[in-house]
C-alpha cells in the first residue's frame, strides 16, 4: 500500500506541477472595461481613431465619442444642423493629420476637422443617385481614401483634390467586395477570394473553404480570418490552418472579426473572445462574471493600437483598454511568506537586490 500511495502521491505532484506551469504561461491580464456606466451612449463599439493631439475616437452606433483618458464627449447627429454628423450610427473611422473620416449607415462620410471643429460631408450619391448603401470600412492609403460599401461597391477619394471615383472591378466580385492595406499592399476581399489590387490589374491569389473576413501580416506570412477558422499562407506555398482553443459550449471562437499585429503578438479577434498568438502558442481571453477585470464582451467588434501601445478591444457590450507592456509587473494576491500571509493591500514598494524563493524581487509593504 504504501508503494502504491508513493506512487499517486507522485502523480498528483506532477499534475499540480504541470498545472501551475500552465497558469504561469497564461497569467490573466486586467483589462480596464468603459462601458455606458462611464459614460458611452452605447455599448456596441464599431472602430477607434487616435487623432493627431492623443484623443482616442470611438464610433459607436449612437453616436461618436471623445475620450481623453478620463471623460467621455459624445457628438451625434443633429436634425436640421449641417456642422454635426450626418447620421449617429457611425460604422467606420479613420484618422488623417487633423482630419477624422466618418462613415455611418447613411451612406455619407463626414470629415470633421479635429483643429477647427467644423464638419464637412462627401455624399456618394452626389455621384450616383441610385445610392444608397451604409458605408463598411475606410482605408487610407497614399493620398487617397477607400470607401467600402455594404452592397454599392468601392469609392476612391482624393483628400487633396477631394475628387470621387467608383473603382472598377471586375464582374465576378462582389459588390461587397472590401479592399483593405495589408503590409502596404492593397488587396481585395470578395466572398472565398482574395485578390491582389493595384490601379493596372486585379488577380486572384487565394481562394478559402468558408467566407474570408480579415487578413494581416504576421512574421513573413499572412493570417486569413475565416468565418470558420484561422490560416496562415504565403499566397504561394502550402495553407496551414491554426489551432485555435477548443470551443467552449456556446463560445464561437472560430468566427474571427478582425486581426490586429503588434510585433510578435497578434491580436484576434472572435465571437468568443480575444486570443493572443505568440511565439507559436495562443492565449484566450474571455468575459468572467465573477472577474470584474476580465474582456468586458466576447463578441469582439474592432481592435486598436495607440500610440502608448495600448490595445482597445471593442465589442458590443464597451471597451476593454489593455497595456501589454505592463505585463512584466506580475499580480501578486494573498501569498505566504515566512508564516505570515500577505493580502492585497499594499501601500509602498521598494527595490531590492534580494529574492524572496527566487521570485519577487520587490517588498510589498
Amino acid at each position: 500500500m504504501a508503494g502504491h500511495k508513493k506512487i499517486r502521491l507522485q502523480y498528483f505532484l506532477g499534475v499540480w506541477l504541470l498545472i501551475s506551469q500552465a497558469v504561469v504561461a497564461q497569467q490573466p491580464i486586467r483589462f480596464q472595461n468603459i462601458t455606458v456606466n462611464e459614460g458611452l451612449s452605447m455599448g456596441t463599439i464599431t472602430a477607434f481613431a487616435e487623432d493627431a493631439n492623443g484623443f482616442i475616437w470611438i464610433a459607436t452606433a449612437e453616436g461618436l465619442h471623445r475620450y481623453d483618458g478620463k471623460y467621455l464627449k459624445v457628438l451625434k447627429h443633429v436634425d436640421g444642423k449641417q456642422n454635426s454628423l450626418s447620421d449617429s450610427y457611425i460604422t467606420s473611422l479613420v484618422a488623417v493629420d487633423n482630419q477624422l473620416f466618418i462613415g455611418n449607415n447613411s451612406g455619407i462620410v463626414d470629415i470633421y476637422n479635429t483643429s477647427t471643429l467644423e464638419f464637412e460631408h462627401i455624399q456618394i450619391s452626389n455621384q450616383d443617385s441610385l445610392f444608397d448603401h451604409p458605408i463598411n470600412t475606410i482605408v487610407p492609403h497614399n493620398n487617397y481614401l477607400y470607401i467600402n460599401t455594404l452592397g454599392g461597391g468601392i469609392w476612391k477619394f482624393n483628400i487633396t483634390s477631394k475628387e470621387l471615383k467608383k473603382v472598377k472591378l471586375d464582374g465576378k466580385l462582389s459588390q461587397n467586395a472590401k479592399l483593405v492595406e495589408v503590409n502596404k499592399k492593397l488587396f481585395l476581399i470578395s466572398g472565398y477570394t482574395i485578390h491582389s489590387y493595384s490601379q493596372s490589374y486585379i488577380a486572384e491569389i487565394f481562394i478559402a473553404d468558408y467566407p474570408i473576413t480579415t487578413l494581416a501580416y504576421y512574421k513573413s506570412k499572412y493570417l486569413v480570418g475565416t468565418q470558420l477558422g484561422l490560416y496562415t499562407t504565403n499566397f504561394t506555398g502550402p495553407v496551414s490552418q491554426v489551432s485555435l482553443p477548443p470551443r467552449k459550449r456556446l463560445i464561437r471562437i472560430s468566427r474571427i472579426s478582425n486581426i490586429l499585429v503588434d510585433g510578435e503578438t497578434a491580436w484576434i479577434g472572435t465571437l468568443g473572445g480575444l486570443l493572443e498568438l505568440q511565439n507559436g502558442s495562443i492565449n484566450h481571453y474571455q468575459n468572467n462574471a465573477l472577474r470584474p477585470f476580465s474582456l468586458v464582451n466576447n463578441n469582439v467588434t474592432t481592435l486598436f493600437l495607440d500610440q502608448n501601445n495600448i490595445l482597445w478591444t471593442g465589442t458590443i457590450s464597451g471597451i476593454s483598454k489593455y497595456a501589454p507592456h505592463l505585463r512584466k509587473f506580475g499580480l501578486l494576491q494573498y501569498f505566504d511568506y515566512q508564516g505570515t500571509t500577505i493580502n492585497n493591500n499594499v501601500y509602498c514598494t521598494y527595490k531590492t537586490t534580494r529574492k524572496i524563493s527566487g521570485l519577487v524581487h520587490y517588498h510589498l509593504v
